[in-house]
């Protein structure tokens, strides 16, 4: 069984169903956004299933069960930040893996992010994560400017 892009966003939907963004919008309208963003069908179900992994129990054997294959499931181990790396250090490798889906997939979400409007104050808490987006986001365009 090949797991399609519907079946993709019916996950995020499951998994961030409950979840709200800093300004009170529906979280899911994030990974559909970074989704509407990518140009092929493995960047939109990489985009939408980009936060699964870190926001649900899902593991990425379960995305393999559910009929994921090698190159989703590599790009979604890509993608999903491990707690013992740095962001620094987890931008980097997705830098290194030159796999451009991920690559794709990361510069849009960090441009989503980027944008202030999905914050609720101007905090010093929300000022510096969005300029830790910021660098991340240089470090993948001074690479991968085609994207």
């Amino acid at each position: 069984m090949k797991a399609t892009l519907t079946d993709a966003i019916s996950i995020a939907c499951e998994v961030h169903r409950d979840e709200k963004r800093r300004n009170g919008e529906d979280y899911i309208l994030h990974p559909l956004r970074v989704m509407m963003a990518q140009k092929t069908l493995v960047g939109q179900i990489l985009a939408v299933l980009h936060d699964v992994i870190e926001n649900s129990n899902l593991t990425l054997a379960d995305m393999r069960e559910r009929g994921y294959g090698p190159e989703i499931i590599r790009g979604l181990d890509l993608l999903t930040h491990d707690p013992e790396d740095t962001y620094k250090e987890y931008i980097q490798r997705i830098a290194d893996s030159l796999d451009p889906f991920v690559i794709s997939v990361k510069i849009a979400d960090l441009r989503d992010n980027i944008d202030m409007s999905h914050l609720s104050s101007m905090s010093a808490k929300n000022i510096e994560r969005t300029s830790k987006y910021v660098t991340a986001l240089e470090v993948l365009l001074e690479t991968h400017r085609e994207l």
